[in-house]
């Protein structure tokens, strides 16, 4: 890992500023493991458990140290979480929710990341499909409440839900294409660099009419 890197969260964890060790843990998602790893045992839980969330979806999902403080992140989510929530759904007590994944059915509750909206689950599907033939793949719909989501994850315009063991009701759905109207908005906004005002970015304008009219 990086030297500097390493070295600065050294000085913050040796003087307890976990403020400065959360920011130099920033830097990447690769550099925050380096530190997890060399600071596990000295660092308190819920730093632990922010940094993981932070790089969740800056590819730390790859990483089992990651993925271990993401499971354990629920009683660290801040009181404002809701805020990042699309409008319809933002004031609701329970969320049905969407997985594309290779794994069956009993286990499909471990699996962290799930979706608000079902074309996303489709486009997953069909993306794994693509790359991963020989894997079998599944469209999983269940239902979680507020209260056991681990955090929402918005930066990928993904509709994203992180959750251990909490998603209910699970069953699963026919696998089919995301609706030509998604995949235009998508291959659209993706990788597009423009700068949108606050929850209104093009995803989440469509996310908005879907909703509607489920």
């Amino acid at each position: 890992m990086n030297e500097f890197i390493l070295s600065e969260g050294l000085k913050a964890m040796q003087i307890k500023d976990w403020k400065e060790f959360e920011e130099v843990a920033c830097y990447d998602a690769e550099n925050a493991v380096g530190l997890l790893y060399r600071y596990e045992n000295d660092l308190p839980k819920d730093v632990k458990c922010r940094i993981a969330i932070y790089h969740y979806i800056d590819h730390g999902d790859m990483f089992p140290i990651i993925r271990k403080y993401v499971r354990m992140a629920l009683p660290y989510r801040p009181e404002n979480w809701r805020e990042a929530l699309p409008e319809p759904v933002r004031e609701l007590d329970s969320f049905v929710v969407y997985r594309a994944g290779s794994e069956p059915i009993e286990k499909a509750k471990y699996s962290i990341s799930w979706t608000l909206l079902l074309d996303t689950a489709k486009w997953f599907a069909a993306r794994h499909k693509h790359y991963f033939p020989e894997k079998e793949q599944h469209l999983y719909r269940g239902t979680i409440s507020a209260g056991k989501v681990i955090a929402y994850l918005d930066e990928r315009n993904e509709f994203e839900i992180a959750q251990y063991r909490n998603v209910k009701n699970i069953e699963e759905l026919p696998l089919s294409e995301p609706s030509p109207e998604f995949m235009d908005v998508f291959n659209n906004t993706a990788y597009s660099f423009q700068t949108y005002e606050p929850h209104c970015h093009p995803q989440e304008l469509y996310f908005n009419r879907w909703y509607q009219n489920i």
